[in-house]
């Protein structure tokens, strides 16, 4: 039994040019979405997740240390250990 944990890709800015570029570099992993616009994130979330991505959404401004430290929270609970 080996103890694998799920890479995670943080995309902070939830734009058309952010997606292209997560939707290459995010093959197998989970994504996490940031934006200032809940209801970007969530319309960039449902696009990847049509594409068969796995993915979390945050709320969050990227000059503030605590909506930083939010989406670091966010993106360290998706790393659940999986087993095979």
């Amino acid at each position: 039994m080996s103890n694998n944990k799920k890479e995670v890709a943080v995309l902070f800015g939830t734009g058309s040019i952010g997606q292209a570029i997560i939707s290459r570099i995010a093959v197998g992993k989970h994504v996490v979405l940031a934006d200032y616009s809940i209801e970007n994130a969530q319309k960039a979330a449902s696009i990847l997740e049509n594409a068969g991505y796995e993915c979390s959404t945050i709320k969050a401004d990227p000059g503030s240390k605590e909506d930083i430290c939010r989406v670091v929270d966010v993106a360290a609970s998706s790393l659940a250990p999986t087993y095979s």
